[in-house]
Formats: structure tokens, C-alpha cells, sequence
């Protein structure tokens, strides 16, 4: 899977998770102006919630995808992987969105806003999310980056039968963290209890990360391609994909939103959307999207929940609604990145480390 098709199902995740935070709200949704209904009778655009509710382990998926490539380039330049610049442009990213929306947040919501130095600490450093909700998989994340080297060393080393048998326990730990963390509440939790919820939360990001590490580590999506163009037209691997992605799609919107059976369906959905033979403008739009992924993975919450709040919701149509808010977030993706792309720079510089 080459870096656009990986820069285009960011895209598609980021506005996925804005559609998600706009209307998984059941009592705000129904004051909409719902035109369209699903055949249970509820608004679609809560029920679509079940689908945009996967963008997440996308996202995940796509991170472990994208080191091992990375893994398996600096193993055959003789460098070493210097994955702590990734955590520190990461954070360095964080806090440039913090300073620009910290006085917004004081302005609209200075109840929330207007906190001690040991809690915006907290905040600053993903451990806790009180001032945008988003981040909570920020720090686990973070540190399933920096353990990578060990968790790909140890993929790589091992056999396929391995693997399999890796992933069990792997996935016994994602669903009992999912179980755990889903019974506390972080907001009254302690700096201990902190800690233990973003532990838990690794366990809970773990098994889609190393799920995306094999697929890349056994060039799986890339022998799918090649296996399907070798006998089929893409006129037949897009309508077979397309067919398949659907019923898929109306499977996940009726049977739920449980994180327990988002993994199966990213694995399947990620691969449909890699063989297939797209638009070329609906690949540079989705591309354009993934680029600013990040800004704005960081940046809509404040938007939703404490500067327009429920204020939005008076455009009363969904996609309208959803369009200001994509709009009004990649506006300041813009303008973060031009404050944070000299500081990308800076952080990001890697001087190759050769092995002797």
C-alpha cells in the first residue's frame, strides 16, 4: 500500500471522526432537520455513527502499517529508527494547536478552561483529556511509537504460525482493556487512576497497531492487488469491492458500535479500498484531507464542544452542519501549520545511523 492510498484513508478517517463528534448524540441529532431515515425509523446521520465510530483503528491500523515500512527502509539503509522525533513532532504539533485555542477555550468555555497548572500539565502531556476529548488516544499511542522497535523486532522475528498464535493473547488484552476502561470515568479518576486508564488504553490500540505491522511485514493488501488485476478488469474489482464494502457497511450499521468488532471490519474494508481503481479527484481529495489529518484530529473538538457548542446544530441539516465544521477545521489546520511547520522541520531532522 503506497503513501497516497495510506494519506487518502486518513482522509477518510479524519472526516469520519467529525461526522462521529457532531452527531453521536442521540438528543441532539433528533432537534435536526432529519430528512433521512434509517429503516428502523432513527436518523441516519446518528446511525452512521456505527461506521464513522471505526476511524479510529484506521487510524491505528495505518500507524502500524506505516513503521513497519518505515522498519524495514531504515534496516535496509543500515539506520536506525529514531522514533522519539516522531513522538516529540507529535507533541510539538499538540501544543502549537493548544496555545492557539487555550485562549479561545478561556473566551467560550472558561469554566472548563480556567484550571490549575497541574491539570492543563495533564492535558498537555494526553494523560488527561478534560479540555478536548479527542486526544485520549494521543499518549497511548505515543507510547505504543516509542515501544515499536521492540514490538517489530519481535513480529519480524517470528514465524507466521507465531503471529497467529501472538495475536490471541494480543486480542484477549484489547478486549478486556475495552471492558475495564469502559466502567471508569476518567474525569473523577486520580493521577493514578490516570495512568491505569492510558495503560489499558494501549492494550486497547495494541492489536489493531500490530494487525497493520503483519499486513505490511507479508505485503498482504500489495499480493491482493496483484492476485485480482492479474485476472480481473478493474471494472470487476470495483464493483466486486464496491458490493462487498456495502453489504459490510449495512452489516456494521445494524449490528452496532462496539469496539470489539471494529477490527474485523478495518481489515477487511482497508484492503477492499486499496485494490480498488478510484476517481482521480475523489484520490486527491480524500489525499488533501489526510494531509491535514492530524490539525484537525487535534483541533475540531474545540469547535464542537466549546466554541460553537450547541450553536451549530441550528443549521439544522446534517451535512451542512458537518461541511462548516470540516470547513471551519481545515481553515485553522492552515493556519497551525504555518506556525508549526518550521518546528516539524527542526524536530524531525534524522542524521542516518550506520551499523557496523
Amino acid at each position: 500500500m503506497d503513501k497516497a492510498t495510506t494519506s487518502q484513508l486518513k482522509g477518510i478517517a479524519i472526516l469520519s471522526m467529525l461526522w462521529l463528534h457532531l452527531f453521536s448524540s442521540g438528543d441532539l441529532t433528533a432537534t435536526l432537520a432529519n430528512t433521512v431515515y434509517f429503516y428502523n425509523g432513527a436518523p441516519l446521520a446518528t446511525v452512521m455513527k456505527k461506521i464513522c465510530s471505526m476511524c479510529v483503528p484506521v487510524y491505528i491500523f495505518l500507524g502500524g502499517y506505516g513503521l513497519a515500512v518505515t522498519h524495514e527502509r531504515a534496516v535496509a539503509q543500515g539506520r536506525r529508527m529514531r522514533n522519539w522525533r516522531r513522538v516529540l513532532s507529535l507533541y510539538a504539533n499538540l501544543w502549537t494547536v493548544f496555545l492557539f485555542f487555550y485562549p479561545l477555550g478561556l473566551a467560550f468555555n472558561p469554566q472548563l478552561f480556567n484550571t490549575g497548572i497541574y491539570d492543563a500539565a495533564l492535558n498537555l502531556t494526553g494523560l488527561k483529556c478534560s479540555m478536548n476529548g479527542a486526544w485520549w488516544f494521543l499518549l497511548p499511542y505515543a507510547i505504543l511509537t516509542l515501544l515499536s522497535d521492540r514490538i517489530l523486532k519481535l513480529i519480524y522475528s517470528a514465524g507466521v504460525k507465531h503471529e497467529i498464535l501472538m495475536l490471541v493473547p494480543v486480542f484477549m488484552l484489547y478486549a478486556g482493556a475495552y471492558v475495564a476502561v469502559d466502567s471508569v470515568n476518567p474525569d473523577h479518576s486520580g493521577t493514578a487512576g490516570l495512568v491505569v486508564i492510558n495503560v489499558l488504553r494501549i492494550f486497547m490500540l495494541l492489536f489493531m497497531f500490530m494487525a497493520g505491522v503483519m499486513f505490511a511485514r507479508h505485503r498482504l493488501i500489495e499480493k491482493l492487488r496483484s492476485r485480482l488485476t492479474s485476472r480481473y478488469s478493474y471494472g470487476r474489482i470495483n464493483v466486486t469491492a464496491a458490493c462487498t464494502a456495502a453489504v459490510l457497511l449495512f452489516i456494521k450499521l445494524c449490528i452496532g458500535a462496539s469496539s470489539l468488532i471494529h477490527p474485523w471490519f478495518v481489515m477487511i474494508l482497508i484492503p477492499l479500498y486499496a485494490v480498488c481503481k478510484r476517481p482521480a479527484w475523489a484520490d486527491r481529495m480524500f489525499e488533501y484531507f489526510g494531509r491535514h489529518s492530524t490539525n484537525m484530529w487535534l483541533i475540531h473538538y474545540f469547535f464542537v464542544h466549546y466554541i460553537f457548542g450547541n450553536a451549530i446544530y441550528s443549521l439544522r441539516y446534517p451535512v451542512v452542519i458537518w461541511i462548516v465544521l470540516v470547513a471551519v477545521s481545515l481553515v485553522s489546520s492552515y493556519i497551525v501549520g504555518f506556525v508549526y511547520a518550521p518546528i516539524r522541520r527542526l524536530v524531525r531532522q534524522e542524521r542516518p545511523v550506520i551499523s557496523r
